[in-house]
């Protein structure tokens, strides 16, 4: 799981000046089962 160190890089990244705009940006570490993975499973 994500640590409250993981997502304050992330905001740190995010409003650091340069060329993103309008990104989403998933800090979970993968703690999530993707919605998707029901349709590929035997």
């Amino acid at each position: 799981m994500a640590t409250p160190a993981d997502v304050a890089q992330a905001c740190l990244w995010l409003a650091a000046p340069g060329y993103v705009t309008g990104a989403e940006v998933r800090v979970d570490g993968g703690g999530e089962i993707p919605a998707w993975r029901h349709l590929v499973s035997d």
